[in-house]
């Protein structure tokens, strides 16, 4: 129900915690109630879930339901709806461990040289109260290089990197459902000499994840870096606005990091 030229403050205008996406609004026009009472607004966002968010000239906002505006407002805000994408407050959780398989000792001469297979297990789960689908979560997997072989990596051999990748999501997500996958393998190599004068040591390491999820239109709408120095200073491909790239499968070695 509306006040005289307002909307009543009450349960029909309780904030529910929407998030506010950027879209084509309107500029301010005339609505009216189911009594024809008249208020001057636009209209900003939508859930899908027969509520409309509003802006008032004042610059308040509400959330309303459809039905407590008039029979022609309703239907033009209907039509407005179907053409206005909704607005969905993307939140996920991100865990993921190491997973060590197949690991390889050599023992030659004075050295010994592990190389062990790992993969990231990851899990995203889903902590927005909106239902969410249509996602393509593209990701990056690194690692740091500082064995090469029977030796110390040096040069362009030393250095981080990448494993490139995306995951579909296959149906909706609803709040705690989840989407777990497996990143490329990387070979990490541990190599360690015994000397007389001394012993050296060499081993790469995992060095930490970047997820990104877009939209069926390929925007970018969640983004996510773990917290490791390395990863923190990286960047996506700014070329890259569109649809993920498929990861390198014809040879299964990661990309040098520039």
């Amino acid at each position: 129900m509306f006040k005289r030229g307002s909307f009543l403050i009450g349960a029909a205008l309780a904030a529910h915690g929407f998030f506010l996406a950027t879209v084509s609004a309107s500029d301010y026009q005339e609505f009216f109630d189911t009594q024809g009472r008249k208020i001057e607004a636009k209209l900003l966002s939508h859930k899908g879930d027969g509520t409309v968010k509003i802006e008032m000239k004042g610059g308040k906002e509400y959330t309303l339901p459809i039905n407590k505006f008039g029979k022609l407002d309703q239907q033009m805000i209907k039509d407005w709806i179907e053409k206005t994408p909704p607005a969905i407050d993307y939140n996920f959780l991100v865990e993921f461990k190491e997973d060590r398989s197949d690991t390889d000792v050599r023992r030659p001469s004075y050295k010994r040289i592990k190389t062990t297979t790992v993969t990231y297990d990851v899990k995203i789960t889903n902590r927005s109260r909106d239902i969410v689908k249509d996602l393509d979560f593209e990701w990056r997997a690194f690692m740091f290089n500082e064995a090469e072989g029977e030796y110390e990596a040096t040069g362009s051999n030393r250095g981080l990197f990448v494993f490139k990748g995306d995951e579909k999501l296959p149906t909706e997500m609803r709040y705690n459902d989840s989407l777990d996958f497996k990143t490329k393998p990387f070979q990490l190599e541990d190599v360690e000499y015994f000397y007389v004068y001394g012993d050296e040591h060499h081993k790469d390491r995992m060095a930490g994840l970047m997820l990104r999820a877009k939209d069926s239109s390929g925007k970018v709408v969640w983004e996510y870096k773990s917290d490791d120095k390395e990863i923190l200073a990286q960047v996506w491909d700014k070329k890259k606005e569109g649809k993920a790239d498929t990861a390198k499968t014809a040879v299964e070695t990661p990309d040098r990091v520039q």
